[in-house]
């Protein structure tokens, strides 16, 4: 009987860690499709962005043109040859409706990494320069998810995420924002990768009829230590 106990017990606890461990890579995964920040551009503003190789590149080895009208924002890569590239859905991210950014993977003082080989981990670098001529704006996330004034949501990313007194793991925990019912808007202070924010709790999820039940005050890490987002929002609402 004990036998068979401690085989079982260890076959769920097993089960469970596999679990886990898959839903953490699939986390992870859904994690890096955001990179550590976007590139914005004005909207009606057309534009032919070159694209290097290499860091310091002399030959442009593709190019981002904006495509935009009054209502929408969205960018196209394209070859030297003018030829139409697909980029990986995870090149660009919806940041409103029918609004789209650049993704950024990676930044050095010469410039941004964007337009990604999910394959081989290769890209294409926009120089800083270019950015300045072209009119972008480069946001972090901390800086684009504290600065917008957008309500932030536990389940966009499936991250249950707790909030605490002090911008540290070690604080007390007031609660552990898991669903949707917990509506999440930054005040602007910041700490490193913890955010102070106000948290609304709803009877019922976002999108759905629901009372408003209390609010309060609290810090959570806004980014994980790679910089990607531990809280999305939903670009285009309900």
């Amino acid at each position: 009987m004990t036998y068979l106990f401690n085989r079982n017990t260890a076959l769920y606890l097993f089960t469970i860690i596999s679990l886990l461990t898959i839903q953490l890579g699939k986390a992870q995964d859904l994690l890096k499709t955001y990179g550590i920040g976007i590139l914005t551009a004005p909207k009606c503003e057309a534009s032919r962005i070159p694209l290097y190789e290499t860091v310091n590149g002399e030959e442009p080895g593709a190019f981002i043109t904006q495509v935009s009208k009054v209502e929408y924002n969205f960018f196209r890569m394209i070859d030297n040859n003018d030829r139409i590239v697909n980029l990986h859905a995870s090149d660009a991210v919806s940041i409103g409706y029918e609004e789209v950014a650049l993704t950024v993977f990676e930044e050095n003082d010469y410039g941004f990494k964007v337009a990604l080989n999910h394959t081989n981990g290769e890209g294409y670098w926009i120089s800083k320069t270019d950015v300045k001529r072209y009119h972008l704006s480069h946001w972090s996330w901390m800086d684009y998810l504290t600065k917008n004034y957008v309500t932030l949501f536990p389940e966009a990313l499936g991250i249950p995420m707790n909030l605490r007194e002090q911008p540290n793991a070690t604080s007390n925990k007031l609660a552990t924002l898991d669903t949707d019912v917990y509506q999440i808007t930054p005040t602007g202070k910041t700490d490193g990768l913890w955010a102070q924010v106000s948290v609304s709790l709803f009877s019922a999820p976002y999108c759905e009829d629901a009372v408003f039940k209390r609010k309060f005050t609290g810090w959570v890490k806004l980014l994980d230590d790679k910089g990607y987002p531990n809280l999305w929002f939903y670009a285009k609402g309900c």
